[in-house]
């Protein structure tokens, strides 16, 4: 039995260190996997100190179009065979967003230094959680640009299905805001300029005048209402930023909600088996692919379902049973998993799972546009017909009591 000093990525993402007892250095490996993590580096306790790491997150902060834009850029110099140090040079010299250029400065200063690349990005808080776990998964491999490259598709898919999903959304969104905008001004502003003319006629107001000066009040009073309702929404949700109560909660609300709620489910389905499907063809360990999933679906309903399947793992179940405790995958998904379970093919399945996703989560988006716009813009057809009903009653009422 010898010692070996280790840093690893656990399954969050974050970079440990740390020494293990072992016969050799495979078992060393073998052993740190059973514990959960994924090792980057390994060497005997009695070789020199491995370079130390930054125990916290820091670095510069990427939006996420630029740090897809920057895991493409990598990916593509390195795929031309680059090496890793002069491709993060060349990033650094060039002229991208000058945040991605830091980084890549960080980031080559670090490899300078000594670090291996999968413990970099998980010390560098400009990466996900899980981007270190499967970069760690490609230098196993000795395929770094390999893992760049799907992590640049993957983050290329995300963006674009949420560009859809909120190009597809804008028009119905725009004329919702636009129709309740107009509805307000004309209810507590033009209307009430009415009112008192109407309220000295003398005689019984139509019924339309009625229901409109009844409705312009109620929107009167309700206006102060709304905007506090509104900005208590938006302090929740900022809260829920920080609170993971209160961000599960918000994620239960979205998952609940008709039609949205079964779009979110399926675009889940879709990026946890894209996930899974990748890190298992990387020979990832199931319960790390698991782990890594979880920290990167950015869903806490969904994150705890996986955190659940993993322990269901862990007391012997298979991959299928234990993800069907969750209900967070649909049934055709589970019985993709059950059959490439059967067959040996599981990330086969799991990316053909993802497929099927894809194209339901593409159909109920048509479906949910289909729906929203004609009604939304017959909703606010009627009501603004309904006030010029009401206030084409009140004019009339006027030029009768003149004539």
């Amino acid at each position: 039995m010898g010692g070996f000093r280790y840093r690893a990525v656990d399954p969050s993402g974050a970079a440990i260190t740390g020494e293990i007892e072992a016969a050799d250095e495979a078992a060393a490996i073998a052993a740190l996997q059973a514990r959960g993590v994924f090792p980057t580096d390994i060497v005997p306790a009695a070789a020199d100190p491995m370079p130390a790491t930054a125990a916290a997150r820091a670095g510069t902060a990427l939006r996420a179009r630029d740090l897809a834009l920057f895991t493409r850029q990598l990916a593509s110099l390195t795929g031309a065979g680059i090496r890793l140090e002069r491709a993060l040079s060349l990033l650094a010299a060039g002229r991208g967003p000058a945040r991605a250029r830091r980084v890549a400065g960080e980031l080559h200063r670090q490899l300078l230094g000594g670090s291996q690349f999968s413990a970099a990005c998980a010390s560098h808080r400009a990466f996900p959680p899980h981007f270190a776990l499967v970069v760690a998964a490609g230098e196993a491999r000795a395929d770094t640009a390999g893992a760049l490259d799907y992590l640049a598709a993957l983050q290329e898919r995300w963006r674009q299905t949420a560009q859809a999903l909120v190009a597809a959304l804008a028009y119905p969104a725009a004329v919702l805001v636009v129709g309740v905008a107009t509805l307000a001004f004309l209810l507590v502003f033009f209307v009430q300029r009415f009112e008192p003319l109407l309220r000295d006629l003398g005689r019984a107001l139509p019924l339309q005048t009625r229901i409109l000066l009844g409705a312009s009040d109620a929107a009167a009073w309700a206006a102060p209402v709304f905007v506090l309702a509104l900005a208590a929404m938006v302090a929740l949700a900022a809260a829920s930023r920080r609170d993971p109560r209160l961000a599960l909660a918000r994620d239960r609300f979205l998952l609940r909600l008709p039609l949205v709620g079964s779009l979110l489910r399926q675009i889940l389905a879709e990026r946890i088996m894209v996930m899974l499907g990748h890190l298992l063809a990387a020979r990832v360990e199931f319960r790390l692919a698991l782990a890594a999933t979880a920290a990167a679906i950015g869903n806490r309903v969904a994150a705890a379902a996986l955190e659940d399947a993993r322990a269901a793992l862990e007391r012997g179940e298979g991959p299928g049973a234990a993800l069907a405790n969750g209900g967070i995958l649909p049934e055709f998904a589970l019985e993709l998993i059950r059959i490439g379970e059967e067959t040996g093919d599981l990330p086969g399945m799991l990316r053909r799972g993802a497929d099927l996703a894809r194209r339901e989560a593409e159909a109920t988006t048509a479906l949910v546009l289909g729906l929203v716009t004609p009604v939304s813009i017959l909703a606010l057809g009627l009501a603004i017909g309904a006030i010029i009903w009401g206030v084409f009653g009140s004019v009339l009422e006027v030029y009768d009591i003149a004539s």
